[in-house]
């Protein structure tokens, strides 16, 4: 069998090492970034979802790299990203992109970029797939979209409404100019109800009636009733005050047409 050595006993630290231990800084975290550079983490504790409370390092936010010409300072405290999968934005650069929309090359830029992610602080997974052009377009269809959809449930509840009824109408028409959608028929239905609800007289919503008619009826194919009704607007229903932008485009229509 054989016989352990004996284990030599510890040299006792000197004072001047314990005291050292003790007021040793702490080690400096660090995660390194190809733009931003070392960026610091710092303890912290915080309060999770289940009211636990947690501890570890965070990115700090009082760090300021150095920025390239023509960068925009970000706010790391007003962005809204997920630590484990994200870099904070310490500043902005501008970001070329190709729109899916149009194909065309769009620049992102820092300005626009931190007013997406700390003003109307968009998660990072959202970013820009569009040109600002192709943009506000679909903002634009967007809310012809929810304005059929509220029209439509107007009047639903007050079918013998005139000035609900040329809305709708108007609503069906725009949408249809834009994306194809929308139903023609129901449009012409509803100017026709709109002028048997005001009757003969040439009141306005009697020419608008007459002007989204026959806008639908153009976009269905149907020119010469078209021209019938622009025709009947011009020469006695006129729209008047400021829906004479109404009267100036059907002027221009029978030019054309």
């Amino acid at each position: 069998m054989r016989r352990r050595k004996p284990r030599t006993p510890a040299k006792p630290q000197s004072k001047r090492d314990r005291k050292a231990k003790r007021t040793a800084s702490p080690v400096e975290h660090t995660v390194a970034h190809p733009l931003f550079g070392a960026m610091p983490l710092v303890a912290a504790t915080w309060v999770d979802s289940n009211g636990h409370e947690r501890s570890g390092y965070v990115y700090d936010a009082s760090y300021r790299p150095e920025m390239p010409q023509g960068a925009v300072r970000g706010d790391i405290t007003r962005q809204h990203f997920c630590s484990m999968c994200h870099t904070p934005r310490y500043f902005y650069v501008d970001v070329e992109r190709t729109c899916v929309q149009c194909g065309d090359a769009f620049v992102f830029s820092g300005a626009e970029q931190k007013y997406w992610y700390e003003t109307l602080q968009f998660h990072f997974d959202s970013i820009a797939t569009r040109c600002l052009g192709c943009r506000r377009k679909k903002r634009s269809d967007k809310a012809l979209q929810q304005q059929l959809a509220l029209t439509t449930a107007e009047v639903d509840a007050d079918p013998e409404n005139s000035v609900r009824l040329v809305a709708l109408a108007e609503a069906i028409v725009l949408l249809f100019e834009r994306l194809s959608q929308g139903s023609l028929p129901r449009a012409i239905a509803a100017c026709r109800r709109a002028r048997r609800v005001c009757g003969t007289h040439p009141q306005a919503k009697v020419g608008e009636a007459l002007f989204w008619e026959a806008k639908a009826q153009a976009l269905a194919g149907r020119p010469a009733a078209a021209r019938e009704l622009f025709q009947q607007l011009l020469a006695g229903a006129g729209i008047g005050g400021h829906r004479e932008r109404l009267t100036r485009e059907a002027q221009k229509w029978l030019e054309r047409n």
